[in-house]
């Protein structure tokens, strides 16, 4: 499995984690899952894996130790050296200036984390759908 192109889950309820993984499994992809608890443990794991086996980032902005927010900053600094796969915020904000701002940081879709576990189900199933099966990545290197 280590050829297979990755989703990072980075999330640190673990009930919506839990959810949002039961939600991609439901869809047909072939990508491997793996759930991270807050911004550092990504950027650890970008450290030392590196971005190009990344297919999806989905990141959480409210989390402790290191926030969604503060990893998008030090991903957006690193430049080219991370800016290779897409980023989905998927969180219980709605602020508008921080949703702004994840734009500016390079992020691909901001969505608004449903109240209801059905809807929330729904709307991971969907992004899956988009952002596994349909969407097209770059032809760049970190991209196969």
């Amino acid at each position: 499995m280590t050829n297979t192109q990755k989703i990072l889950l980075v999330e640190d309820d673990e009930l919506d984690a839990e959810m949002t993984i039961s939600a991609l499994k439901e869809i047909p992809l072939q990508n491997e899952i793996l759930w991270l608890e807050n911004g550092e443990e990504l950027m650890d794991y970008l450290g030392e894996k590196g971005s190009e086996k990344i297919s999806l980032c989905i990141l959480d902005l409210k989390m402790p130790v290191m926030s969604g927010l503060e990893a998008l900053i030090e991903i957006k600094e690193a430049g080219e050296k991370y800016n290779t796969f897409p980023i989905v915020v998927l969180t219980s904000s709605q602020e508008n200036p921080e949703v702004n701002r994840c734009y500016e940081l390079g992020i691909s879709a901001f969505v608004t984390k449903p109240v209801q576990q059905e809807e929330f189900k729904d709307a991971v199933r969907t992004l899956g759908l988009f952002w596994g099966l349909f969407n097209v990545l770059p032809k760049k290197p970190g991209f196969s």
